[in-house]
């Protein structure tokens, strides 16, 4: 009897404790395009950080293009952090993201990566 007690208890606390794991893994990392405010993006305005240099998107080919940069890269929240300067920000719509090279800060909130941000791609926007 004691045997099937323990038993049962072995297998309820690994059924949760993997539950609980699938459940944690699923909800922290979301796409890119989950975090920016549905709506208006038909004008990004990008600055770079280093130069202060400013341009605007506006073609709408142009935009997608730049959207489709992020659209397979997924974001965990975390904690605010203390950085200073920013590698490019991007102001789409109503939300204004500062771009770092595993780090994105949209409005006031800063999430990882799990990719690297293309900041190559985005620099080709200033030439």
């Amino acid at each position: 009897m004691l045997k099937v007690f323990s038993f049962l208890l072995i297998a309820i606390v690994l059924s949760v404790i993997t539950a609980c794991e699938f459940t944690t893994n699923e909800t922290k990392w979301d796409s890119f395009n989950n975090f920016i405010t549905k709506g208006e993006k038909n004008i990004i305005e990008l600055r770079d950080g280093k130069t202060g240099k400013t341009v605007e998107i506006v073609e709408e080919e142009k935009v997608k293009e730049f959207l489709l940069l992020f659209e397979k890269i997924n974001l965990l929240k975390v904690s605010d952090e203390e950085i200073k300067g920013y590698q490019y920000l991007a102001n789409i719509g109503s939300d204004q993201i500062l771009f770092f090279n595993k780090m994105i800060k949209i409005n006031d909130q800063y999430y990882e990566t799990d990719k690297e941000v293309p900041v190559e791609k985005i620099k080709k926007y200033f030439e």
